[in-house]
């Protein structure tokens, strides 16, 4: 089975490194995923039977940070809504408990611009990140991390 791209660091790699460490070993840890692979992967998904039965290849909690990047799916070109959505965000699920799990997503600001189809983006982009709540406790210690938090 294939799976989308995403980066995968050992836990013992980004546990005791400063946050900007971690980020870079994150940045140069991303593997790029064509587009056809991505679209192969996701059709795979669709055409199980039983969607219980597609799980992830590794294990999260051993394996330590896993970082996917969604923003990138074009998921608002050429599309109409009646209702234009509120929030774009990964369906929660236990799966989304695990301790170091990063998804990237897209903002309102991708729909503005498949709206008004000027091309113009502000280039932002969400990230939902699930941690302990001792891992929030330090971050929300850290000028540099609540400078970038959303609330």
């Amino acid at each position: 089975m294939s799976v989308l791209s995403g980066f995968i660091a050992p836990w013992c790699q980004t546990r005791d490194t400063s946050l900007s460490t971690a980020a870079a070993l994150i940045r140069d840890g991303i593997q790029p995923q064509e587009v056809t692979e991505m679209l192969k992967t996701l059709r795979w998904i669709a055409a199980q039977p039983d969607k219980r039965r597609v799980q992830p290849c590794c294990d999260y909690e051993k394996e330590g940070v896993y970082v996917t990047q969604w923003n990138k799916f074009d998921m608002y070109q050429s599309t109409r809504f009646e209702v234009p959505p509120a929030l774009v965000a990964h369906p929660f699920t236990n799966a989304s408990l695990h301790d170091g799990l990063t998804y990237f997503m897209a903002t309102e600001d991708q729909l503005n611009q498949s709206v008004s189809s000027t091309g113009v983006t502000t280039g932002s982009i969400d990230a939902n990140i699930a941690l302990k709540e001792s891992v929030w406790d330090i971050l929300d210690q850290d000028e540099r991390f609540r400078r970038h938090r959303g609330w």
